[in-house]
This record gives C-alpha cells, structure tokens and sequence, in this order.
C-alpha cells in the first residue's frame, strides 16, 4: 500500500508543477523534454541501473513498447501541461485520470487478464466516467452548445483522457508480460531515455533550446516525475498487476488531493458544472471497481 500512497504524492507533484510553469515563464514542451533526462538520471542514482549494459543484453522483442510509449510520453505530457494551464489542476487531473476506464476495459476484455466480470453497476461507472470529462470539459452547460469547434484548446482534456488511457493500459500489459524484477529499472530508465531523445531531436530541429528556467522547470518536474512511474509498477506488483484495483484507488487519491491542493495554492475556482463534474468522476470511479476494492478492504 505504500507504493500506491507514493505513486499518488507524485502525480499531484506533477500537476501542482505544470500549473507553475506560466507564472515562472518556464516554456512547457522545453521544460517537458529536460524533465525525461532528469528522470534518467534520478533513475541511474536511485536504481543504481547500469543503462547501457542493460541495453546491449535487453531483449528485442519487447523493446519497442517503450519506444512507442516514449512518444506517448511526451505527447501526454505536453497535453497534460496545456489542459492545466488553460483549464485547471483539478480539471487537467480529472481528464487524466478518468482515463482508468481505458486500462480496466483492456485488463478484462482485450487482455482476460484474471478480473472479475463487469456488473451493471460497473458499465453505469463507464457511462458516468464519460459525462464526468463532458462536464469538467466546459466552463458553463450553455457552453456545450455554443463551441466553436475550431478551438482545439476544447478538446485537451479528452485527448489527455485517450493518451492517459492508453499508456497505462500499455504499462499493465508490459509489466505483466514482459517486465521481470530485474528489468524493473531498465525498463523505466529507457522509456524516459528515448522519450528525451524524441523532444531533444524537436527542439534541434526547431532551433529552440531549453533556457534556464525551463531547465529549472525540468528539474522539479522530473523528479517526481520518475517516481510515479517508478512507484507504480511497484504498486502493480503488490496487488498482483490488478489494474481494476490499482488504477481506480490512485486517480480518486490523486483527483481529491490535487483538487484541494489546487483550490488551496492557486486559489482556482470551479463552476457548478467543473465541481459536478469532479464529483460523478469520483462516484464513476467507486462503481467500477466497488468489487475488488471491497475484496481487498474485507
């Protein structure tokens, strides 16, 4: 349990710090970029994972999942950062981790990992989920019908849902299938390797090197940046890879807390719609897994 209670302390870490970045004028796609080699190299001190070692003995047929997920990674990452600035904290967390329906829908039906079947209780969680991201989408319910859909600001928070959704979906099929205890460390420290390689190529491209506040920006963003990472597989491995479990406890915890942290710090405030929102993600998230939730408290 104390991994999940971690994992949950970075993720809000990581929205607490995409908030910061405007009124620091840390550029957030260069902050991005510098914060995966910050995770490298907190990786390397922490895990003490001889990288390239691992690399040369790594086996081929797995190792493009993390390369896939490092583009991910970083395309995520930047939509997470433009949700948070643009929307809020507590919206941007919502998006994010509404997106466990994803992962749980795969564990059952795509995967067979071994989870119990779905109640009706469970896909009226899956419907609720759905409205929830509509309502913390938009500012007012009159909004819903007068968007300009040219705007692609709208639709941040539902494209973080479907990017969230599917790395962490990949994350439980690799750690399940392909990651061993030993491989653990490698495994993270190469995703966020290639993910670095991937914003570093962009930026040379772009001639748009990170300053130093975006380096600065990299740094209190990378730290618990990799130990959410870090801290989750751990966290899978103690409730024997059951996303159905895991996913739904860590994105309530990291819902609430980052909802009063943000209320707390940043003095945001929510329309009635945001807070509705917010409140049927919770209650969503509570009918999907009730089952295992109640299995594991009993």
């Amino acid at each position: 349990m104390i991994y999940l209670i971690l994992a949950i302390i970075m993720n809000v870490a990581l929205f607490l710090s995409f908030k910061s970045f405007p009124g620091l004028r840390i550029n957030s796609f260069r902050a991005i970029t510098f914060n995966y080699l910050v995770c490298v190299v907190t990786g390397i001190l922490f895990s003490e994972v001889n990288l390239f070692q691992n690399l040369k003995i790594s086996t081929a047929s797995w190792i493009w999942i993390p390369i896939f997920m490092a583009a991910m990674f970083i395309t995520t990452f930047y939509l997470l950062a433009r949700t948070t600035q643009i929307y809020s904290v507590a919206i941007a967390t919502v998006a994010s981790k509404m997106s466990m329906v994803i992962p749980v829908i795969f564990s059952i039906y795509i995967f067979s990992f071994d989870i119990r079947e779905f109640s009706i209780l469970n896909y009226l969680g899956v419907i609720i989920a759905l409205i929830a991201i509509i309502l913390i989408s938009i500012k007012n319910l009159h909004a819903l019908f007068s968007m300009h859909f040219r705007d692609i600001s709208i639709f941040f928070p539902v494209m973080v849902f479907l990017s969230g959704g599917l790395i962490d979906t990949m994350l439980n099929f690799v750690n399940r299938q392909h990651i061993t205890e030993n491989s653990r460390g490698f495994f993270v420290l190469f995703l966020f390797l290639i993910a670095f390689l991937i914003g570093l190529t962009i930026l040379l491209l772009r001639k748009n090197l990170p300053t130093r506040r975006d380096i600065f920006g990299g740094i209190y963003l990378g730290i618990p940046n990799f130990f959410s990472v870090y801290f989750l597989l751990f966290a899978l491995d103690d409730f024997n890879n059951n996303g159905a479990v895991i996913f739904p406890v860590l994105n309530i915890g990291t819902i609430t807390l980052s909802s009063i942290l943000a209320v707390l710090v940043f003095k945001e405030k929510f329309t009635i719609n945001n807070l509705l929102g917010v409140g049927l993600a919770i209650l969503s998230i509570l009918l999907i897994s009730y089952q295992d939730i109640y299995i594991y408290i009993k």
